[in-house]
């Protein structure tokens, strides 16, 4: 192979949020699979680390992120247009997308001499979601992206899926030929990131943790409403939520109300004197991760939670919503995925609950016989500190098999297989 940089290859991702650390992989991926070509990254919004690439390859529109349906048309006839211009400029021999809209962007912009591939994230069954449960937008979402997938099926060289339930949720809608490959982590950098030190008073006392945007499809309101009642058998167990995002002031008002002594980054002095820590983005969460006494994940909806093979990978004992979808691939492998928890599963590398409703709820409703559940389920692992082990040493086997070397692998055969690996 030639010492020089003799194509180029383009990476097209949102880069909000958990992309971020997506991006980061996935540019380490492919930077080894295409050592010869020139790595380009365009992000539709804007990374919250750029450390792990050289600015000369990174191109970042800088959108600002809206749920108004008439925005988002906007905001696609901008970049589609922003796309085209930075296809035509760089020429890539081939064009990586992960998750709509950059699929949609990246088929659409398709010249006559590139290959495309496309990644895909999340259900469609689930649309309804993503705009406050608004009908008529899931109804012409599903219809437009129904007729989208048929064109992806037709021009994309491979389509991979994160999970098997989104693989099959998909094919629903009319996407045919992809396969899954699921999504990586560094074990290695996790592993020797866990190690820094914490604020010395969570080294003293035990805490629970969860990792996430402050988001709808995180569920947090339900973990706080449920801490309030653990806090009753265990005064000094403290509650660490990591991320920040657009539930912030609702979730930290929702903590406040319902009696728990609540910090939120940059408002409060960081002591030891409060219940709940609201720590906002931090660079390097596995370190809280793995001193915690469980990571619970409430979420509502996943496509496949990256967070949880993470905190697996800091030998972090998992308590998770059987939610859709990925939580079930990832801790009870052997099961069929499209299975729901009825009642709590006590599974091979964690524990699932049954999956919670969909809605807000205030400080002072009773908690539901799903949060009931996982309250109970909650306790019974903090006070037993054997099974707790167990699941922990569990935990650190299951990620070795999702590490960023063993997926970079799976990619590799797959783009060997369909011809999408050159030589520069």
């Amino acid at each position: 192979m030639s010492e020089s940089k003799s194509g180029t290859v383009l990476i097209i991702i949102g880069g909000i949020g958990g992309e971020t650390t997506e991006a980061k992989l996935y540019y380490k991926i492919f930077s080894n699979l295409y050592k010869n070509f020139r790595i380009y990254l365009l992000t539709l919004y804007s990374l919250s680390d750029k450390s792990f690439i050289d600015p000369t390859f990174l191109i970042e529109l800088n959108t600002v992120r809206t749920l108004s349906p008439f925005r988002k048309l906007r905001n696609l006839s901008s970049w589609l247009a922003e796309v085209r211009r930075i296809k035509d400029r760089i020429k890539p021999i081939i064009t990586f997308s992960f998750a709509d809209p950059s699929n949609f962007l990246n088929v659409m912009t398709k010249t006559k001499t590139e290959k495309i591939v496309i990644r895909m994230s999340g259900k469609l069954s689930n649309i309804a979601h993503y705009q406050g449960g608004s009908k008529l937008y899931a109804l012409l979402y599903k219809m437009f992206y129904s007729l989208a997938y048929r064109v992806y099926s037709k021009k994309a060289s491979l389509i991979t899926c994160v999970s098997n339930d989104v693989s099959y949720d998909l094919s629903r809608f009319g996407l045919r030929g992809q396969i899954v490959i699921y999504n990586p982590v560094d074990v290695e950098y996790i592993r020797t990131a866990s190690n820094e030190t914490i604020p010395e008073f969570f080294q003293r006392e035990p805490y629970i943790v969860n990792v996430g945007r402050l988001t709808e499809a995180k569920g947090q309101w339900y973990l706080l409403r449920i801490f309030k009642f653990l806090k009753l058998d265990h005064p000094r167990l403290k509650l660490v939520i990591i991320g920040d995002g657009e539930l912030k002031e609702y979730l930290t008002n929702t903590s406040r109300k319902l009696g728990l002594r609540t910090y939120v980054w940059g408002m409060n002095e960081f002591t030891d004197e409060y219940d709940v820590y609201f720590l906002g983005f931090q660079r390097n969460p596995f370190k809280y991760m793995a001193k915690a006494q469980l990571f619970v994940l409430t979420s509502l909806w996943e496509g496949l939670p990256t967070v949880l093979l993470e905190a697996m990978a800091c030998g972090t004992t998992i308590v998770s919503t059987d939610c859709k979808s990925g939580p079930r691939e990832i801790i009870s492998p052997d099961t069929d995925f499209r299975k729901i928890a009825n009642e709590v599963e006590f599974s091979s590398y964690g524990v699932l609950v049954p999956p919670l409703e969909v809605r807000y709820k205030e400080a002072d409703e009773p908690l539901d016989h799903r949060e009931l559940k996982l309250l109970s389920t909650i306790n019974e692992l903090l006070l037993n500190d054997t099974l707790r082990k167990n699941y922990s040493s569990q935990a650190l086997r299951r990620a070795e098999q999702f590490d960023i070397h063993s997926i970079s692998e799976s990619w590799f055969k797959i783009l060997k297989e369909r011809g999408l690996l050159y030589h520069g």
